[in-house]
């Protein structure tokens, strides 16, 4: 699997854009939220997500929609991800 790290590809003009990612041991981005929704499917590893709703775990094989306009920050461990990122003008 290529990683594909969102911003290499947050550009391109497309309503549904699929990556695949690979984050390491230990990583925790910052908050932040997307520009579009986003539905990542943890395919190995977990994922300790929390938001100002609360926090969740998203283990191997499940995955977690983040609407719109979700600010978020996770914690990494040792995941692969498969990606849709959505454009809010790709949902009627």
């Amino acid at each position: 699997m290529r990683d594909v790290p969102v911003a290499e590809v947050d550009h391109l003009p497309l309503d549904i854009l699929p990556i695949a990612t690979e984050y390491p041991l230990g990583i925790v981005p910052g908050w932040h939220q997307h520009r579009g929704a986003r539905f990542p499917y943890v395919a190995t590893g977990t994922i300790l997500m929390e938001t100002d709703a609360g926090g969740w775990t998203v283990p191997g094989e499940r995955g977690v929609l983040i609407p719109l306009p979700t600010r978020h920050r996770v914690r990494m461990l040792d995941v692969c991800t498969s990606s849709v990122y959505i454009e809010p003008a790709a949902v009627p």
